[in-house]
């Protein structure tokens, strides 16, 4: 446990230091995020601005080790934002960061959209928490509005038939995979 403890503390070292710094910037200028083509954590992905929304909850410890590695593998300078579980319920409207975790998956999208300037969204969660309908509504409208790619990374468990039409709708795709033991 004490290796996933240091990894969760660099990737939220990371994300602190990205947000801070692309809110430093002008409003104008973008954060540099690279391309992603290829397979992560067995998906095939085409993004040109990708960011990671990593559910970080004690459910997820297990797969978090091989999941962190992957990302920091394939994905080092792009922004991922921790959530606490992988609640899809509608967001507050002044969503706050606090110690690199978001409140909630749909404002953790919306703060890679909105301040990292992503073009596509990766969800890497179990599954573990209930989506409401405002959630997953609140979801469509954030994809729609910023013309986000949508893709779900379910470790265990399919997700809802709202959550794959989501993904479905945006060009982005869903899958479920299993962590390795």
């Amino acid at each position: 446990m004490r290796a996933s403890k240091s990894s969760l503390l660099l990737s939220l070292s990371l994300a602190a230091c990205f947000f801070g710094a692309a809110l430093a910037q002008e409003e104008t200028e973008a954060p540099e995020i690279p391309a992603f083509q290829g397979k992560i954590l067995g998906m095939s992905i085409d993004a040109e601005r990708l960011g990671v929304v990593l559910d970080v909850s004690q459910s997820m410890a297990g797969a978090l080790p091989w999941i962190q590695g992957e990302l920091k593998a394939k994905l080092p300078r792009n922004p991922v934002l921790h959530v606490d579980g992988c609640k899809l319920e509608k967001p507050d409207p002044r969503p706050q960061i606090v110690n690199g975790i978001a409140p909630e998956t749909v404002s953790a999208a919306k703060m890679l959209a909105e301040v990292g300037k992503v073009d596509a969204v990766l969800w890497i969660c179990d599954m573990g928490d209930p989506s409401n309908r405002y959630g997953v509504e609140a979801m469509e409208e954030l994809l729609a509005e910023h013309g986000l790619q949508f893709y779900v990374l379910s470790v265990g468990k399919k997700p809802s038939p709202g959550i794959r039409k989501l993904a479905e709708g945006t060009d982005g795709w869903w899958t479920v995979t299993e962590a390795p033991e």
